[in-house]
Order: C-alpha cells, then structure tokens, then sequence
C-alpha cells in the first residue's frame, strides 16, 4: 500500500474472480484483515458462497452483519448455523424476500462490488476500493441499512430451516 504522509492512499480497480486456481477476490479480502481501523464488516451475500470470510471476521473480533435472500448454498449452511451458534451477539444475519443483486462486502475502510451473476454462477469480475472515503463509506452503508430494514433478523432456528440451494 502506498502511505501518503500517514495517510493510506484510496484505491480503486477491478479485479478478475479467478486467476490461475486462486480467488483473486478472497485474497483481497483476506489483506483486508491485516489493518484493523473498525470492527466491523458488512456483507451482502446472494448464495452466501462467501461464509469463510465472515469466520475470519468473526475470529478477528469483528462484528459482522450479514445480509442473504431466501435461500442459501447447501455446502455452507452447516458452517453457517455454527458461526451463528458460538457468535450470536457478535454475527447478525438478515434476510430479504428475495435474492439480493448487488452482492457486496465492507471490511475496514475497504469496498468490494461482485458484478452481477446468476445463482448457478459466480462473478466474473469485482470492483474494489481500498481506503474508500467517508462518503462512499456512508453510501454503502445507507443502502445497506435501507435493506436491512427490509429483511428479517434470523434467529439460530431460522438459519437451520432456511432453505438451500443444491451444491453450488
């Protein structure tokens, strides 16, 4: 990263979902991590494919709120009921009628955007902004409040019975 007189420089670029076997998008993520300005992270997630990142939050005491539709990929449901189980004050999930589109992450100060993608597929590529400014912040998290507002909070019970997709 480049330091601006203290300051960490805002970053923005779009990056591929896969390159050569590895997750482009949760190795950006997962830098993310490393600086902890906040505690908390923010996800909006359609297939909630994305699970080990929110255990990594919820292991480096971050707050997590997590936002998903109806129904939920079969092969993270179980470890998903378990981070809710041993972190339920600190991991709220919230969920909307209907599949969320704009699938998309806050960790720190930093901003990932999936492009859109049907549930079969994944993203092919992503927007990320490093040391986004207090307003894009504010944006992102106007929007996700908005849809929150929307949703239902899941209670431990909710998850078990939430419906899932086949293995995604």
């Amino acid at each position: 990263m480049n330091l601006l007189i203290g300051k960490r420089e805002r970053k923005e670029y779009i990056i591929p979902h896969f390159h050569e076997d590895t997750s482009c998008g949760k190795t950006v993520r997962e830098h993310w991590f490393e600086n902890k300005t906040n505690n908390i992270t923010l996800f909006i997630s359609g297939e909630c494919k994305t699970v080990d990142m929110m255990e990594k939050a919820l292991n480096n005491n971050y707050k997590t709120v997590l936002l998903i539709g109806p129904t939920i990929a079969q092969s993270n449901k179980s470890l998903l009921v378990e981070l809710k189980e041993k972190f339920n004050q600190e991991f709220k999930i919230f969920q909307l009628p209907q599949r969320p589109e704009g699938h998309s992450t806050l960790i720190n100060n930093n901003l990932f955007f999936e492009d859109e993608h049907s549930v079969e597929g994944d993203y092919e590529w992503a927007q990320v902004i490093e040391n986004a400014t207090k307003s894009e912040i504010d944006f992102f998290k106007a929007g996700f409040l908005a849809d929150v507002n929307l949703a239902k909070e899941l209670t431990i019970e909710d998850l078990r019975n939430i419906p899932t997709y086949p293995d995604l």
